[in-house]
């Protein structure tokens, strides 16, 4: 049995993530629980009662989701209510860009040096052009927001994979390598790593580490 715990700002969002667990053909019995909010304004007290109710192993995936939130305070106070939970495992996945940089200039560089690689890996995608120009228009809105926004407007605040190591250890999490099996190269000129010095696995495009996972667990 498998219950998946959906946090999510926006309705239509979250019941299309429903219908999309629901839908799949498993071989055990799974439950989906939504929560309807911004992670940073979450009661995480609501989320331990879930977690007490459920039972069983209880594993945190984070995907692209922390850097929308604008302050480091914020970033630190999630990840601190989460370790509180006691997870089994913490796995956070990110962009590997700075893009928390106020400096125009030096954003501006990391922004077009990301999606330079970016949209080259998307070029080599088995998809019609129609479903590439989508894919580039989905993260031109986000370029806009990097570079077109004002500091306190913008929410494409992505940090490099060292910065979120740090926030792990600073909140009582050790990054791990625990990744076994993982084929060099998984397509499209896509290779994977594991960067020992930043603690997670790397999604690597030519010189640009695109995404990168991180692997935590508490720390006692």
């Amino acid at each position: 049995e498998v219950t998946i715990i959906g946090i999510e700002p926006f309705q239509e969002a979250l019941l299309a993530a429903e219908a999309n667990v629901l839908a799949q053909n498993c071989h055990f019995s799974v439950k989906f629980i939504p929560f309807l909010a911004f992670v940073e304004e979450f009661d995480f007290e609501l989320l331990r009662d879930v977690v007490s109710r459920e039972g069983g192993i209880f594993i945190v995936n984070e995907s692209l989701a922390l850097h929308h939130i604008q302050d480091l305070a914020n970033r630190h106070r999630v990840i601190s209510s989460i370790r509180e939970l006691n997870p089994a495992s913490f796995f956070l996945t990110e962009p590997n860009v700075d893009h928390f940089e106020p400096d125009f200039y030096r954003r501006f560089q990391n922004c077009y040096n990301h999606f330079y690689h970016i949209f080259q890996v998307v070029d080599l995608l088995p998809v019609t052009s129609k479903e590439k120009n989508g894919l580039k228009l989905f993260f031109g809105r986000e370029i806009e927001d990097i570079i077109g926004g004002n500091d306190v407007e913008r929410f494409e605040k992505h940090e490099p994979s060292f910065r979120w190591t740090e926030k792990l250890n600073v909140n009582g999490f050790k990054t791990i390598d625990k990744f076994t099996g993982l084929p060099l190269d998984v397509g499209y000129g896509i290779n994977l790593n594991f960067d020992k010095r930043n603690g997670c696995l790397g999604f690597r495009f030519k010189t640009e580490t695109v995404i990168s996972l991180i692997h935590a667990v508490c720390d006692n």
